[in-house]
């Protein structure tokens, strides 16, 4: 076969997602020009092949792969935290119990870094991963502890103000020195 490299220059800041998102968009135009000219050629664009290298696409190709990554192992995370509170509680709907603050937590931390740093890039862009992790911890402790308080005869309400009033010194520690 043939082969035609194109080595590929560009001034984009490495956290500059949305330029590198443009530039796999450019060259796949490229792309199609080339097997375009081809076929209008007589010539089978199977029989070439075009690779493009250099930092800018290595660059653009490491984006794509850490976005697709965070993608994969958030989604496996949370399947991972409703498994662990089903097997850990025996009710895989309690997770429900706990989706909405963590949603809302999660949600309001990539709004809040988006604000401050003006757009998000791919490192706080997989905090949520993390959040999520860490997050669920401090809804384990409130949960369990909100079911002990039900054994102990209190209504739904007053199980979830108590365990509210129990673990929040600890889990507003535990946040602290954690990071979140």
């Amino acid at each position: 076969g043939r082969s035609l490299l194109a080595f590929s220059q560009s001034d984009g800041g490495v956290g500059d997602q949305a330029h590198w998102q443009q530039l796999l968009v450019e060259l796949e135009g490229v792309r199609r020009c080339f097997e375009e000219r081809l076929v209008a050629s007589g010539l089978d664009p199977e029989a070439f092949r075009l690779s493009f290298t250099g930092p800018a696409v290595i660059g653009a190709e490491e984006v794509e792969l850490i976005r697709r990554d965070t993608r994969l192992s958030f989604a496996i995370s949370l399947v991972s935290v409703v498994l662990l509170f089903a097997v850990a509680f025996g009710r895989p709907g309690a997770f429900v119990w706990l989706a909405v603050p963590l949603a809302v937590a999660v949600i309001s931390a990539l709004v809040l870094a988006d604000l401050l740093f003006g757009g998000l890039n791919l490192l706080p862009a997989s905090v949520g991963v993390f959040l999520l992790g860490l997050g669920i911890d401090f809804g384990i402790h409130l949960y369990s502890r909100s079911l002990d308080r039900r054994a102990d005869g209190l209504d739904a309400e007053a199980a979830v103000a108590a365990a509210g009033r129990e673990t929040a010194g600890a889990n507003l520690f535990a946040a602290a020195t954690s990071g979140e």
